[in-house]
């Protein structure tokens, strides 16, 4: 599960990294509205949300969690 976290968050630092070259800063980014995540495993791991977790864990890291909806 930890591999899989850490490229999850692998992943969004890429991610960050082409909207850094685009928008020459992500001090223009305001919020994340929506962030899917496809985990691929063999049909005896359980833990997906887990592994998806490390990639919306960093983004709560680097840009704070704010409130939603549901909150």
């Amino acid at each position: 599960m930890e591999a899989g976290r850490a490229a999850a968050r692998l992943a969004v630092l890429n991610g960050l990294a082409v909207a850094r070259q685009h928008l020459g800063t992500l001090d223009k980014v305001k919020r994340i509205v929506r962030l899917g995540v496809f985990v691929a495993t063999s049909g005896n791991v359980r833990d997906q949300p887990k592994v998806a977790d490390g990639a919306s864990e960093l983004l709560q890291d680097i840009f704070g969690k704010t409130k939603t909806l549901a909150d």
